[in-house]
Formats: C-alpha cells, sequence, structure tokens
C-alpha cells in the first residue's frame, strides 16, 4: 500500500514521512531528554539561534 501511494504521489508520501520522522524526534527528545540537559541545549540553541 505504501508503495503504491509512493509511486502515486511521491511529493506527498515524502511530506508525510519527513512530518512523521520530526513528530518522533521531537516525541522522544521530550521524553528521554526532559530534564535539566534538554533546557541548556535548548536554551543554547535559541541564543545561537537569535
Amino acid at each position: 500500500m505504501w508503495r503504491v501511494w509512493l509511486l502515486v504521489n511521491p511529493a506527498h508520501a515524502l511530506f508525510a514521512s519527513a512530518a512523521i520522522l520530526v513528530t518522533l524526534v521531537t516525541i522522544i527528545h521530550l521524553f528521554v531528554l526532559g530534564g535539566p540537559l534538554s533546557q541548556y541545549l535548548f536554551k543554547g540553541f535559541i541564543e545561537k539561534g537569535l
């Protein structure tokens, strides 16, 4: 089913895969690095980004 959808509409399949990947990474990051380490990394990322 996934291969058929990928052949029919590769753009939507790619977008859906990217969205799922980002969601999983975000959830894992929140659960695994939910402590002070996560806050430190996030703060550093914000400071570098801005």
